[in-house]
């Protein structure tokens, strides 16, 4: 899948590649993938603040922070906090 792909992507610091494929991934998900989406946003956030784009990641990251709340969690929650504090 090309979110799975995405997160390789980002893990070898290939972020542009990353956040197009992630993108990619994100106009294929059904309403019913949160976490999938949840997923895919979040490596385009994380591979924005990489690339110091700074305002583009804090878009995405406003963009993702609802699906944060609704997956809810005690990891999900600290993962938006960071994610939250990084694009600040």
């Amino acid at each position: 899948m090309k979110i799975q792909a995405a997160d390789a992507l980002q893990g070898a610091g290939r972020l542009s590649e990353a956040i197009t494929m992630a993108q990619d991934g994100l106009a294929l998900l059904t309403p019913d993938c949160v976490r999938l989406e949840m997923l895919a946003r979040s490596i385009v956030t994380e591979s924005l603040l990489a690339l110091g784009k700074l305002s583009e990641a804090l878009k995405s990251y406003e963009a993702t922070k609802p699906l944060y709340d609704e997956v809810g969690g005690e990891l999900t929650r600290l993962k938006a906090e960071s994610l939250e504090a990084k694009a600040s």
